[in-house]
């Protein structure tokens, strides 16, 4: 005889829609906080500059990412085509 097991399952999306919603507004204000701040004042808006050495490290960092997520598809695509079953 075997038994039936029923779940239920509850999914709250408003709350977490309203925290995001919230994340959001506060990045977009401190964005546009600092481009005030760099059209106010010349010194910031030269400070932002980026230099050789700033580039090849914001594209090693963003190649290491590709790497990264390359390998967590081909993680999730094995996983997903070689499923192991148990009995």
């Amino acid at each position: 005889a075997q038994k039936k097991v029923v779940t239920k399952s509850v999914v709250k999306t408003a709350v977490v829609c309203q925290k995001e919603n919230k994340a959001a507004k506060a990045v977009s204000a401190g964005v546009s906080a600092g481009v005030l701040l760099m059209a106010t004042y010349p010194e910031i808006a030269q400070a932002a500059e980026v230099t050789p050495s700033l580039k090849n490290l914001l594209l090693s960092v963003l190649a290491g990412a590709g790497v990264l997520g390359g390998i967590g598809i081909a993680v999730i695509g094995v996983s997903q085509f070689d499923k192991i079953r148990r009995s």
